[in-house]
C-alpha cells in the first residue's frame, strides 16, 4: 500500500542522505524483490531529490535490459537498482559504499551473494542494509538465517529500528 511504500521509500533516502553527502565517488546498491517495485521505488526517489533539486544519476541492472553491454552501463550511476536474480552472481559494482536489501530471503548462498558485492575501499566503512518487517516471524526467522551468513563477514553489526513517525518527520517537506 502507498503508506508502507513512502514508510520505505523515506528509510531509504534518510539512510543514503548521509552516505550520498559523505562519500561522493561511491555507488549504493538497492536490492528490490520485483521489476516493478524497481521502478516504483527509482521514481519515487528522483522525485524526493528533485524536490531538493539535487541531481543524482540512478539506474537498473535488470534483465529488463536484454543487451548485456547496455545493462552492464546502468552500473555506472551512483544509485542502482536490482533484483536478486539480476543483482547475483558475478555483479561487481566498483567503489560500493552500501547495499540496501529490500527482500525477505533465507537462501545461505543468497547471502553470501549479497554480502560479498561490497569491497575493501581504502579510508571508507562501507554498509550493508538489511530492512526487516519484524511484524512477521517469518521475517525474522530469515534474518537470523541470513545472520549466520553475515556476522561472520562483518567487522560491526547493528540492529536499528526506525519509527514511522520519525521517518514521516524527516521527509514531509518532499511529500
Amino acid at each position: 500500500n502507498e503508506q508502507r511504500r513512502t514508510y520505505l521509500i523515506g528509510m531509504i533516502k534518510m539512510l543514503l542522505d548521509p552516505l550520498i553527502d559523505e562519500y561522493p565517488d561511491t555507488k549504493i546498491l538497492i536490492y528490490l524483490a520485483k521489476i516493478e517495485h524497481i521502478e516504483i521505488f527509482k521514481d519515487l526517489l528522483e522525485s524526493l531529490y528533485e524536490k531538493e533539486s539535487k541531481s543524482i544519476d540512478m539506474g537498473n541492472y535488470t534483465t529488463k535490459i536484454s543487451n548485456k553491454r547496455l545493462r552492464k552501463r546502468e552500473l555506472k550511476n551512483r544509485i542502482v537498482f536490482t533484483t536478486i536474480g539480476s543483482g547475483g552472481v558475478g555483479l561487481d559494482v566498483d567503489n560500493l559504499v552500501a547495499v540496501f536489501s529490500l527482500v525477505p530471503f533465507s537462501s545461505p548462498i543468497t547471502a553470501s551473494q549479497a554480502i560479498g558485492r561490497l569491497r575493501f575501499i581504502p579510508d571508507v566503512e562501507t554498509y550493508f542494509y538489511d530492512f526487516v518487517d519484524t511484524g512477521f516471524k517469518t521475517m525474522e526467522r530469515q534474518r537470523m538465517r541470513r545472520m549466520e551468513i553475515f556476522a561472520p563477514k562483518s567487522k560491526k553489526i547493528v540492529k536499528k529500528t526506525i519509527s514511522y513517525e520519525a521517518v514521516m518527520d524527516y521527509i514531509k517537506e518532499f511529500i
